[in-house]
């Protein structure tokens, strides 16, 4: 995920139903993989003379402090912990193990949320904007029974994209049986897809 894009109206369905499936299962920790990338250039130009002044860390991280909802989570009354450890693609396989090694400390029920900047893809196309098929291979097989894994599907064009981005997580994690949440009215172009782990 890139700072820009966090806390958007897209950010107010999925927590809504993070919070949702957290109050339905009685899951806690929310446990967040960012997926994070920062590489905006924080700066401002000035005039036409092309100079150029660093933005105050205080005023970006006002706006994009990720860390943020740990504190929505107290306020609704749930664990919720952000994972912003940098991802870079070409050190995938490092990423997801070390998130594995994280997330194994809860042993309570967890929803764990995959949020990528535009969802899962398949291995061979996932670029630093997904997670890969078997990113969340990975982290179903490192779950336990009656933890629920969600990820952000980024909508496309296409008819039925929901239908397909369910199979595709399904897919991943062994047949599971893949919801979706949605909402009609904040944001038709997102939904938050989930399966929890049953044995």
């Amino acid at each position: 995920m890139q700072p820009l894009w966090y806390g958007d109206r897209r950010d107010r369905v999925k927590w809504g139903a993070l919070f949702h499936l957290a109050s339905r299962f009685e899951l806690s920790p929310i446990i967040q993989v960012a997926y994070w990338r920062d590489k905006t250039l924080k700066t401002l130009q000035i005039g036409t003379r092309r100079e150029t002044v660093h933005i105050l860390g205080s005023v970006w991280n006002h706006f994009s402090n990720l860390r943020n909802i740990e504190r929505l989570g107290q306020a609704a009354g749930k664990l919720v912990i952000v994972i912003d450890e940098s991802f870079l693609s070409r050190k995938r396989r490092e990423y997801v193990k070390q998130i594995i090694e994280k997330i194994r400390r809860y042993s309570a029920p967890k929803l764990l949320f995959l949020d990528p900047d535009t969802g899962i893809q398949h291995d061979g196309s996932a670029g630093a904007e997904h997670a890969s098929i078997t990113d969340v291979r990975e982290f179903w097989a490192a779950l336990n029974r009656n933890d629920v894994l969600a990820a952000y599907p980024h909508a496309n064009r296409r008819t039925g994209w929901i239908d397909k981005k369910q199979d595709q997580l399904s897919l991943a994690c062994n047949g599971s049986r893949v919801s979706a949440i949605r909402s009609s009215g904040i944001s038709q172009d997102v939904a938050l897809l989930w399966t929890r782990k049953s044995h």
